[in-house]
């Protein structure tokens, strides 16, 4: 299995498992642990374990078939993602180009 750490704590990230009884985390048995969503990725590749990380970070590979998605019953909750900015300031091209691609990046998924 893969297991990932936080890179600002250093401690595991539990896996979150949602079933009819509610939303639950676990640590599983690890036999590689890393600190990036990169590496993560990239050894679930490799076939090293099961790895739970959002489905933006994983949906090329899945579309390729470079990974499979299982336990697709059990997934947790979505997680709400904001962008913040001031609404009273003109906003220059680069930060409302920025905001619109993450509104569609994240509209589509």
């Amino acid at each position: 299995m893969v297991g990932f750490r936080s890179s600002a704590t250093g401690t595991a990230i539990q896996l979150e498992i949602r079933d009819g009884r509610g939303s639950r985390e676990m640590t599983l048995p690890t036999t590689l642990t890393v600190n990036a969503a990169e590496s993560y990725l990239a050894a679930a590749k490799l076939g090293l374990g099961l790895i739970q990380l959002p489905r933006y970070d994983a949906q090329s590979a899945v579309n390729t078939g470079g990974l499979a998605v299982v336990l697709e019953a059990f997934q947790p909750e979505p997680t709400p993602v904001s962008l913040l900015y001031p609404r009273d300031r003109q906003l220059s091209p680069r930060v409302r180009a920025f905001i619109d691609w993450t509104v569609r990046t994240f509209a589509a998924k």
